[in-house]
This record gives C-alpha cells, sequence and structure tokens, in this order.
C-alpha cells in the first residue's frame, strides 16, 4: 500500500509549523541545536544504515526545504554564481578534456556552466541519476550512480566534488581521493575552508562540517587555484592535480 503525504514519517519535518519552530529555537534557545542534533543523527543512522539511504531520503523528501533545488541552498544559482565562474576559467585555463561531477545532485546549476567538454554527472542515488540521464543526458552528457568511495571512475581531466567531501567521515574521503588518483584524473576540484583550524570527524551521512584539506590528517599543499564562494563565509572552490595530494596514511 503507497504512503500518502500525510502518513509520511518525514511531513512534519517540512511542515510551516516546525520550519517556525525550528527557526524559533535557532535564535532563542541556541543551546538545545547541539542536543536536538545528536538524537537526530542517531535516529538517521539507525533508520538510514548508508550513506546512499541517507541521501535518497533526503531527495525524496526535501529534507533541506529549499525551493530551488532539491540538493540545498547550496545549489542554487545565487549560491553558485561565483562557483560557475571559477569552474568556466579553470576548464579554460587548464585545457580540461573532461569532467565527472560527484554528487551531480539534480543537476540544477551545473546545467548552466558554459563548457563544451564531455561531462558525466554520478550520484550514490541511482534515482537521481536516472533523473538526470532522462532529463538532461546526451552524447557528451552522461550521469550514473556512482559511489565515489570505491566505484570505478571512469578517467577524466577533472574530478569536481564541490560539497561532496564535507559529508563524508575522514576514512571514506581517505578512500574517495585514493580512488580519485587510481581513476586517473589530473585534477581534483574540492570545497576549502582556509579558515578552518580543526577536521572534526563523523559518520558519512546529511551533516555538512568545514573541512581544511591543508592540515591533518590530509597535509595537502598549496591548490594550484582556490576562489572565494562569497556568499557563505569561509567558502571556497579549490583546485588541487592529483599527483601533488600525499597518499593517505
Amino acid at each position: 500500500m503507497s504512503t500518502t503525504k500525510n502518513e509520511d514519517p518525514d511531513a512534519f519535518a517540512h511542515s510551516h509549523a516546525y520550519l517556525s519552530v525550528r527557526r524559533f529555537v535557532r535564535n532563542n534557545t541556541p543551546f538545545l541545536i547541539a542536543p536536538w542534533t545528536a538524537v537526530k543523527r542517531l535516529a538517521w543512522s539507525i533508520r538510514y544504515p548508508t550513506a546512499a539511504s541517507r541521501f535518497a531520503r533526503i531527495h525524496e523528501t526535501n529534507y533541506w526545504a529549499n525551493g530551488e533545488s532539491l540538493s540545498g541552498e547550496g545549489s542554487t544559482m545565487e549560491a553558485t554564481q561565483h562557483v560557475r565562474e571559477a569552474l568556466e576559467d579553470f576548464i579554460r585555463e587548464k585545457q580540461i578534456p573532461s569532467m565527472l561531477d560527484v554528487p551531480c545532485g539534480d543537476f540544477n546549476w551545473m546545467r548552466h556552466v558554459k563548457m563544451d567538454i564531455p561531462y558525466i554527472g554520478g550520484d550514490i542515488v541511482e534515482a537521481i541519476a536516472l533523473r538526470n540521464q532522462a532529463n538532461y543526458g546526451n552524447e557528451r552528457r552522461k550521469f550514473q550512480m556512482i559511489d565515489l568511495t570505491k566505484s570505478k571512475l571512469p578517467q577524466c581531466g577533472l574530478v569536481f566534488t564541490r560539497d561532496c567531501l564535507n559529508h563524508l567521515s575522514i576514512p571514506d574521503i581517505q578512500r574517495a581521493i585514493a580512488n580519485i588518483k587510481s581513476s586517473g584524473a589530473d585534477y581534483i576540484g574540492v570545497t576549502q575552508f582556509p579558515a578552518q583550524t580543526v577536521n572534526k570527524s563523523q559518520e558519512s551521512g546529511f551533516t555538512y562540517r568545514e573541512l581544511n584539506f591543508r592540515l591533518a590528517p590530509f597535509n595537502w599543499s598549496e591548490p594550484v587555484a582556490i576562489h572565494d564562494e562569497k556568499l557563505h563565509p569561509g567558502k571556497h572552490i579549490a583546485f588541487w592535480k592529483t599527483s601533488d595530494l600525499p597518499s593517505a596514511t
């Protein structure tokens, strides 16, 4: 039997009442945010034990409650204005021959990037990849299910991972980087927070945290290019040559 919207256990989380209460808590009782977040993480880890199942649920329910993109406020046209410009410049200046974009999400903003190269969009949620292929796929633009930590990656000049690694555990990040390096990619693009002083550990899932890849346990060198996203304080898109990245320890 199908589940109606009213029977959906996550429906309340997107109601006007819930969003109003959440806004009130954030503005007036911020000390409640940490324990509530911990409880919510535990509930999600039990109900959705894998990263794929968690992100599938996020997209199914519009968990981030954004009216423009199911991938959240960081994937709106406004939030990605400077990212689009930086990516276009990098592709042109480095003469990137092809690109793998993981996660491609709902392809809300990437489809507006001006690039005349083969593009592969990958997502850990197969339904998203299939939907994108049906809506946006063509001879030079393909979509497929990809788990960056373990899927065999197609060889591309650039692997673009904006906002991906920030959701992963440290071990999963290390696995993803090793996988990207072994794919033969020349460059990697990541979300970088240069002012971040500590890289915190967490489970792979819906929680997003700021990372500085210049610090332990990554210890990467200076990026070959870095651009301030401007809208989100401290958030940058940065590019490294994969041959410059140290091996995971």
